[in-house]
């Protein structure tokens, strides 16, 4: 069984950090640092970083495209570059120091052209393997309609893989129509694909029973933060899987974290309950890091004995704490 994951939109994540966010003046930086960045990229450096393997395919270009390569080779992950005309982009995270706030400014990705796309798919249909667990996560660049994202997951389906799918709006919708093993919205992402206020657990675990039945889908996984995850399960009673309350120092990362933790488990065999819980307990250990470092093995074990997986009833009132 392998780890692929399928990046069409990634980016030079570029952090630093200045005293104050003020307008109309030339601010400093400092603690300067880059890491390559975008959700199927994050999710094989964490795949990586908690001792398994994943393959990393990347659509990138320009000398940014190759600096990112570059990054991955160094942390050493397994990149297949699929190399674009157009130059890779870059994301910048500030950091205010005298109030710990961070700013992100995600500029949006070039258009990925249409043969350029193809030998993405291509790369990725090339590689499957009996079983293969393939992350399709981050946004759509321009150029790549849904549509084309439902067509990767139904051939992947169709060669008795399971797809995993983290993206939002009308490419999470047209997953869900073709029918993926696990479909990962955040609350606030479903929230705003249903176009409803989601406060409480009846509420979300509704929402994402709609978004399963929409297609031939296995589960549906959402994120709540520091409240940790729902799952909904065909045939299966949802659960919510609750993490122990930890200092937040940064949450960069925390979503990937979380499903690299997943596919890992998966890819251990693991059944789905049990690598959800192991997901969150890598999603709640990159919190704990600083900066972008996202998760480590060490604090994954050391959090996993107090994630608690729970009955979660559709008429559940219980009400959430906002997400972070």
């Amino acid at each position: 069984m392998t780890i692929l994951t399928l990046t069409l939109n990634p980016a030079l994540d570029r952090y630093v950090a200045i005293p104050r966010l003020e307008p109309s003046r030339k601010l400093h930086c400092d603690h300067v640092e880059t890491s390559p960045g975008g959700g199927g990229i994050n999710v094989a450096r964490a795949v990586h970083r908690l001792g398994g393997a994943a393959t990393a395919i990347v659509a990138c270009g320009g000398s940014a495209g190759v600096w990112l390569r570059d990054l991955l080779r160094a942390e050493g992950v397994v990149v297949v570059p699929i190399t674009t005309t157009a130059i890779t982009r870059e994301d910048l995270t500030v950091t205010e120091l005298s109030s710990g706030q961070q700013y992100r400014f995600v500029l949006p990705g070039a258009t990925l052209e249409r043969h350029e796309l193809e030998r993405c798919v291509a790369e990725v249909l090339s590689r499957l393997d009996p079983r293969p667990i393939v992350v399709i996560s981050g946004s759509l660049p321009e150029g790549v309609e849904p549509g084309q994202l439902a067509e990767l997951v139904t051939e992947i389906r169709h060669h008795c893989g399971r797809a995993v799918v983290d993206t939002s709006g009308a490419a999470l919708v047209a997953a869900a129509d073709a029918g993926a093993y696990l479909l990962k919205p955040s609350v606030n992402e479903l929230a705003e694909l249903t176009e409803r206020r989601l406060s409480n657990v009846g509420e979300i675990a509704a929402a994402a029973s709609e978004l399963l039945e929409a297609g031939p889908n296995e589960a549906v996984l959402v994120s709540l933060a520091a409240a940790g995850a729902l799952l909904v399960h065909r045939g299966e009673t949802p659960v919510m899987v609750k993490p122990p309350s930890v200092p937040v120092i940064s949450a960069l990362g925390a979503g990937d974290s979380l499903v690299a933790g997943v596919v890992l488990s998966l890819e251990r065999g693991a059944q789905l309950v049990e690598a959800v819980r192991y997901g969150v307990a890598c999603g709640t250990a990159a919190v704990t890091a600083a900066g972008h470092t996202l998760c480590s093995g060490h604090d994954v074990e050391a959090l996993l004995p107090d994630v608690v997986v729970s009955p979660a009833a559709l008429a559940d009132q219980t009400r959430l704490s906002s997400p972070r």
